[in-house]
């Protein structure tokens, strides 16, 4: 007959078995889930045999599922203790235990199929004072073994699961202090039944709440996300529903066929229940896509996330629409009910809203800092900005990685600033937050409420989340900057053009002059450089201009000061027969018209073919390097003179001189681009080094001497940056 004993007893059949398939399909990659999933059959199994025992008054039909379910449950402890040292992570060390145990448990198993009566000598009639019950067994001597190593796997790891609970924190600890509680209450309820064995007439009063194990055990999954599965609390819910009545007909059937199957024996009746296994695997695999269907739980695919989620948005530079595409596209993977993205202003003060789903946005007025609901039935949204100054904002600035809400609760290392941190959270009903990063910079945070689902976020989540917080930082970055970035690109292309018209300004062919040969070389640091050289026609016979400078600073200023130079220099040397004179107006330009902080140095040399010599004046420019022919030797000759565009007047300060030279004697004109290249070990070339290097190439044509020195000087810079303009002239007598 059916009482509140029996109806408990398939109840645990029935949750046990469930959850014992649950856990195996949802995550059998982990061994835990292997084990607890065989735990949760033979605790199913025994259930059953206790439930077909307390509703049969024939007592052969008794005896035999006494024993069925006492061989059953010979290795719940069993199963028990491996699962506890493994999910404690000690089943490396604690082998030699889960080894022996399962030889014992195997060595008793195989005797009480040898030696049925040691084991159970038979069953008991309970009539009477106990009128829940028809029999309850009767112990044989193989009994009292199977009792003591029953609670001796039932003690040791509930003692092992105690003592980590003292140690862990975090989820870990949560996870233990609930198995703790849902093995603790299976044990006892379920263990009730052993007073009855030894003749103590107590009621099994508590075998009903034996199912309380299983409650406890999904909870622990549900809540705290034990052994790496992620469910929903409602879907299980209407999950367990939809299982059981797939069960219950089945429950239905076995109780009114107990007649015919209390005449089966062993092998038959496993064949059945292999039977219902697999028609709770058909319904699982038929039904629950349509099921995760309904509430959303489309498993998304963490690879597209990844790769195709970035790339999406590459081509948007408006951060507005951007902003509202990202958060679309996130919420629609993830079914979210709610979420807000902030991005950093201008002024990197702070990060302001810039786009939201799921609320109702309400005035600035707003200061209640709890939560609550708007008419529409979505969260208030009172948060408009988050200040650097902001606990989440400063957390996610130091480490730069996902924050979940989860983890600021439970963990105590926020214990302090638990409150305050919580506080966002909670105002905008946020799971998690999600830093935007590019080059190690947080440029824009990401809120994400509950998924739609109820479904909490696992690890593997928060791995992929933080994961396409740093993809997608770049086109954050590009669409905040677009505009910048634009401008920079013009530039550029004006910088560009106005290299190619400074290196337009320079002689384009070297000019036929009677008796001297002459070569230049210009290589700007920059795109427009403050470097010039000029050999500059005279209207007078027998004479001809050479020229060479250094303006102070680089870039456009530089290139703009250059190009006035040159002009200046075309008009001046035709009105003037001294280089001096021609210095002199071109000071008096300079520091008429450039900036202050302008100036440059200028090196002005008219040569004469009727003496073979070179004229010159300097104002404030590198030394010229002659080398003498005859001599083999190259001397420095100072120029002198002080730099054009200081002084309104520096006629004192300029001298006239002349150089003459032989046949075959050639000179050196250079900017201090040359002599200040550095290589990695910040050494200048220097000086010395020039003219060492002109020494050595004196043999050479001119333009193959340049060539020469370019080299070297390159060598010598070792792929250093070039910091500064570099000019070279260089003149033969011929």
């Amino acid at each position: 007959m059916f009482n509140w004993i029996s109806i408990g007893s398939f109840f645990n059949f029935m949750t046990a078995f469930i959850l014992g398939i649950f856990i195996y399909i949802k995550n059998k990659k982990l061994m835990v889930n292997k084990i607890l999933s065989i735990t949760c059959l033979f605790v199913g199994l025994w259930a059953l045999g206790f439930f077909m025992m307390s509703t049969t008054s024939v007592k052969s039909s008794a005896l035999f599922w006494a024993r069925f379910m006492n061989m059953a449950a010979l290795y719940i402890p069993i199963l028990f203790l491996h699962f506890t040292v493994a999910f404690l992570e000690q089943d490396k060390i604690k082998k030699p235990i889960i080894i022996s145990v399962y030889i014992f448990g195997t060595i008793i198993f195989i005797a009480a199929i040898l030696f049925p009566q040691e084991f159970l000598n038979g069953v008991r009639r309970k009539i009477g004072h106990l009128p829940h019950l028809y029999y309850t067994d009767a112990p044989g001597i193989l009994y009292g073994i199977y009792t003591a190593l029953f609670f001796i796997c039932v003690f040791y790891p509930i003692y092992l699961m105690f003592k980590a609970r003292r140690t862990l924190t975090g989820f870990k600890g949560k996870q233990i202090k609930f198995f703790l509680i849902s093995f603790t209450t299976g044990f006892v309820a379920g263990g009730s039944t052993f007073l009855l064995v030894y003749n103590i007439p107590f009621p099994p009063y508590t075998l009903p709440f034996t199912s309380l194990w299983t409650i406890f055990l999904a909870y622990t999954i549900i809540k705290y996300r034990a052994l790496e599965i992620d469910t929903v609390i409602h879907q299980t819910i209407l999950w367990v529903l939809l299982s059981m009545l797939v069960f219950i007909p089945i429950g239905l059937f076995l109780y009114f066929t107990r007649p015919w199957l209390n005449r089966l024996s062993f092998l038959p009746l496993t064949l059945i229940v292999t039977i219902v296994f697999f028609i709770y695997l058909y319904y699982y695999n038929k039904i629950q896509p349509r099921i995760n269907h309904f509430f959303k739980r489309r498993k998304y695919n963490y690879q597209y996330i990844l790769s195709n989620m970035a790339s999406k948005f590459f081509t948007l530079m408006d951060v507005q629409t951007l902003s509202e595409r990202f958060l679309y596209e996130i919420s629609g993977i993830l079914y979210l009910k709610n979420a807000v993205l902030f991005i950093i202003d201008k002024d990197e003060n702070q990060y302001n809203l810039s786009s939201q789903k799921g609320y109702t946005v309400e005035a600035d007025n707003v200061q209640d800092a709890s939560f609550s609901f708007g008419e529409t039935g979505r969260p208030v949204l009172t948060e408009k900005n988050m200040i650097k100054k902001d606990p989440i904002v400063r957390w996610l600035l130091q480490n730069k990685k996902v924050l979940e809400k989860v983890q600021i609760e439970i963990n105590p290392v926020y214990k302090k600033s638990r409150d305050k941190m919580l506080r966002s959270f909670y105002k905008m009903n946020i799971e998690l937050f999600i830093p935007i990063l590019y080059q190690d910079n947080v440029y824009a945070i990401l809120g994400l409420g509950q998924k739609q689902s109820l479904q909490s976020y696992k690890m593997k989540d928060i791995d992929i989340l933080k994961k396409l917080g740093e993809d997608i930082g770049v086109i954050f970055y590009n669409a905040m900057h677009y505009e910048s970035l634009v401008e920079i690109e013009r530039i550029e292309r004006e910088m560009d053009t106005g290299r190619e018209i400074q290196l337009s300004l320079l002689p384009r062919e070297i000019p036929d002059i009677k008796g001297l040969a002459v070569h230049g070389f210009l290589n700007p640091a920059k795109e427009i450089g403050g470097d010039y050289y000029d050999f500059i026609p005279i209207d007078i016979r027998h004479q001809y201009g050479i020229a060479i400078g250094d303006i102070s600073g680089k870039g456009i200023s530089a290139g703009l000061l250059m190009s006035m130079v040159k002009s200046a220099m075309l008009i001046f040397s035709q009105k003037e027969r001294s280089p001096k004179q021609v210095l002199l107006k071109v000071n008096h330009l300079l520091h008429q018209y450039s900036e202050e902080d302008k100036f440059m140095t200028l090196l002005y040399l008219i040569w004469d073919d009727r003496n073979s010599q070179l004229n010159f004046s300097s104002a404030g420019h590198e030394h010229i390097l002659v080398y003498k022919r005859t001599k083999k030797s190259v001397r420095a000759i100072p120029s002198g003179g002080t730099m054009a565009g200081i002084f309104p007047d520096i006629s004192k300060m300029l001298k006239e001189k002349a150089i003459k030279l032989d046949k075959g004697d050639k000179v050196l004109l250079y900017t201090d681009g040359c002599t200040d290249a550095r290589n990695k070990k910040n050494e200048q070339y220097g000086l010395d080094n020039l003219m060492k290097c002109f020494q050595n190439n004196s043999d050479k044509q001119i333009k193959e001497l340049i060539s020469s020195i370019k080299k070297d000087i390159y060598l010598f810079m070792d792929s250093s940056a070039q910091f500064d303009d570099m000019t070279l002239v260089a003149m033969e007598a011929v």
